[in-house]
């Protein structure tokens, strides 16, 4: 449940930074474009096929599945009800049909989401194996090792803390709407 609730918030920091953050890391810069990501599938068929300073067309692509992925998970997750240990906290605030719909979708999509997960550890995996590129400090620092014209400004501080505040206060905010449990929840 607690893991649900942090995917919430860096979903929610995610959308913020989406907006915030610096130029590479807005949503307009890695937006895959049809021909964007022609042109890069064409591209990578090239032995030095050039290392992107903020997402390529690719890496913009699996970044869309993997956030709209994890949204319907954590989403789906506040109407989930196991009947036996966890009840999300929106779990009451449905008729029964749209719940138990609501909770098999979210059984149901872990398997989507742990494949496109692991499809992405194998991209990221042959990136490095066959072009050499190391993505995984790019993404952990956001900074990828490419031409110094292209690096990326760092953003204030205040564009951080602003969107931490959001995310964080998005996520209070949906968890004090949820609706009081019915005593049912407590005894049966």
């Amino acid at each position: 449940m607690r893991l649900g609730y942090l995917a919430l918030a860096l979903i929610a920091f995610r959308l913020c930074w989406g907006v915030l953050g610096n130029r590479y890391a807005r949503f307009s810069a890695w937006w895959p474009a049809p021909s964007r990501l022609r042109d890069y599938l064409v591209a990578l068929r090239s032995p030095d096929t050039p290392v992107s300073a903020g997402h390529s067309p690719l890496g913009g692509l699996a970044t869309w599945v993997l956030l709209v992925l994890v949204s319907i998970q954590a989403a789906t997750g506040l109407f989930a009800d196991d009947e036996i240990l966890y009840t999300g906290p929106y779990a009451g605030a449905l008729s029964g049909g749209w719940s138990d719909w609501l909770n098999d979708l979210h059984h149901s999509h872990f398997d989507w989401l742990l494949a496109a997960v692991v499809l992405h550890v194998l991209a990221i995996t042959a990136y490095r194996v066959l072009k050499g590129h190391r993505l995984v400090r790019a993404m952990v620092t956001g900074r990828a090792p490419v031409a110094p014209q292209a690096e990326a400004h760092t953003p204030p501080l205040w564009r951080i803390l602003l969107a931490i505040v959001i995310a964080v206060g998005a996520l209070w905010l949906l968890l004090q709407l949820a609706p009081e449990p019915s005593l049912d929840d407590y005894f049966y």
